[in-house]
């Protein structure tokens, strides 16, 4: 088999020759699969020069039909003849997939796109941006509780710890765990996110795999945290944004800057959905709960090695990461001052501060322009196969830094903070 890609704007078109069985099955299946990979969500399958179809060919075709159905993209087929297109006549699939190869070329698939309401468009050096005004005047109330500056050289105590209801209006970040009481999370504290009533924990006394819970029907996820931020609201913009060429990566610390600079915020809660080229981060190897050796910093080598599992190279990637946090820009001004002991920079270079934590998921492309938060995370905790968690950080040492983790395409959720209190413990 062999197959061409040819290229019409955003329709990518693959010309097919030779059969179209088993054996080569897997081979238009991977091309399909690499089409959704760079963004195309029309594309079209040239059959004029398949000479044979087998029941394994046509299941990769209605397969891919359904993919680009889920996305609300478009996917046809055309060309067919002889005994191929027969054969999808007899099968019934002809009015699933067969459609008019010229019509689909002239308008470009776009007939049968996604159709939403426009965005503003805006470019960057290797990056479009596409922002969406979603509620006028929306905005989070944010809350922070507990002291992330212990963990440093001290311990956490039971009275530290916080019960923290995580519903789908509510979404957090910080140290916490799943589970009832302190005696049972307290070998268990490890990093915790939070989005849409999905929680994700990666527990420090496990085997480096995080456990989740989903809020559904009356059942609200209750997290143990030591210390964190949560935030409440709507989010007021949508932001998409996709490289300019195939090979264009965006850090997340000039992610999270040129996001704040389009949506015109100084402080905002940010939830990133985005396909990965690799996250850099770290995590808890021990609860915080046990005490630190000596008085020197948990940070210092080589107790580092101790207590935190930093990622060696940029990990986890080619997956679909939900990344969930808080940025500012400093000066931190009035009450959003009381963020500053959750927050570092996020590179050296730029004025922006932030905590963010990532999920990971195995990669699936996902609908293009207008996208929901809730119905778009809850698909990923319902397929059940969370891969990752990680606090992110940009590992700027001169020579042997990872750098920053880096992102293909995905969407931004922003609201700016309209308040942000400090949450007492008791």
């Amino acid at each position: 088999m062999q197959i061409t890609p040819e290229q019409h704007d955003d329709l990518l078109e693959l010309h097919v020759q030779g059969r179209l069985d088993n054996e080569w099955a897997a081979t238009l299946d991977k091309a399909i699969d690499d089409g959704l990979r760079q963004g195309y969500h029309s594309l079209l399958v040239d059959l004029s020069g398949v000479v044979y179809a087998s029941s394994a060919g046509l299941g990769v075709l209605t397969r891919a039909h359904s993919q680009f159905r889920a996305i609300r993209g478009f996917f046809g087929v055309g060309g067919a003849k002889g005994s191929v297109a027969d054969v999808i006549r007899l099968t019934g699939l002809s009015k699933l997939l067969l459609v008019d190869l010229e019509t689909v070329r002239a308008t470009r698939g776009g007939g049968q796109s996604t159709i939403s309401m426009p965005g503003k468009l805006a470019l960057g050096d290797d990056v479009e941006f596409l922002v969406y005004d979603r509620l006028a005047n929306a905005s989070m109330s944010c809350e922070v509780f507990g002291d992330p500056t212990r963990f440093e050289s001290g311990s956490y105590l039971e009275a530290d710890m916080i019960d923290v209801p995580l519903s789908a209006e509510t979404s957090a970040i910080g140290l916490g765990a799943l589970g009832s009481g302190f005696a049972e999370c307290s070998s268990r504290f490890g990093e915790l996110l939070a989005v849409q009533g999905n929680v994700a924990q990666l527990s420090a006394s496990g085997s480096g795999m995080p456990d989740y819970q989903t809020a559904r029907g009356e059942f609200v996820p209750q997290a143990a945290m030591l210390y964190g931020l949560t935030w409440t609201g709507t989010y007021e913009r949508l932001v998409r944004f996709d490289g300019r060429d195939p090979e264009s990566r965006i850090e997340l610390h000039a992610l999270v800057d040129d996001v704040l600079t389009l949506t015109e915020c100084e402080a905002a809660a940010v939830v990133i959905v985005a396909e990965t080229a690799g996250l850099v981060g770290a995590s808890l190897r021990k609860s915080p709960v046990h005490a630190a050796s000596s008085n020197r910093s948990r940070f210092d080598h080589p107790e580092v090695r101790d207590w935190l599992f930093f990622t060696p190279e940029r990990s986890l990637p080619h997956t679909l990461a939900v990344v969930a946090g808080i940025a500012a820009r400093t000066p931190l001004r009035n009450e959003v001052g009381i963020l500053e002991p959750f927050l570092r920079p996020l590179s050296r270079e730029s004025s922006v501060l932030g905590h963010f934590h990532a999920a990971a998921f195995p990669f699936r492309p996902f609908k293009k322009r207008q996208l929901q938060l809730g119905d778009t995370v809850n698909t990923l905790f319902d397929a059940e196969q969370l891969e990752g968690l990680l606090h992110l950080v940009h590992d700027e040492r001169e020579f042997s830094g990872t750098g920053d983790s880096e992102f293909i395409r995905g969407a931004c959720w922003v609201a700016p903070l309209k308040s942000v209190t400090r949450r007492s413990l008791k």
